[in-house]
């Protein structure tokens, strides 16, 4: 049953994560109708908070570390930057695979 929720809450977090890229996007390009930017604002709000959640409770057991960094990205940074071993090649793999990808522009992480 763990394991449905792991999954569940990573869809969810990926999810949330590409509707806060798209806002991004259309935010920076102007798209976005003044009717929708509370909409908006909310959407990122809570992709900010489940964000926060996710480093401090299931990425800390993936990466078996301590968070020192209030979200999830900076976290990937971290071990980017200045990780070893596992811990770099997955950094490496989320970022490659997971968050790049659907980022506008430059990389989102490493």
């Amino acid at each position: 049953m763990i394991i449905i929720y792991i999954i569940g809450s990573l869809l969810l977090f990926w999810s949330l994560y590409l509707a806060v890229m798209n806002l991004y996007v259309s935010y920076h390009l102007g798209k976005i109708p003044k009717i929708m930017l509370p909409i908006s604002y909310t959407i990122l709000a809570i992709g900010a908070v489940v964000d926060c959640i996710m480093n401090f409770s299931l990425f800390a057991l993936i990466f078996l570390d301590i968070p020192r960094e209030i979200l999830v990205t900076q976290r990937l940074k971290r071990m980017i930057k200045s990780g070893v071993g596992w811990r770099l090649k997955l950094a490496q793999w989320i970022c490659s695979n997971v968050l790049n990808p659907f980022t506008q522009g430059d990389k989102h992480c490493g």
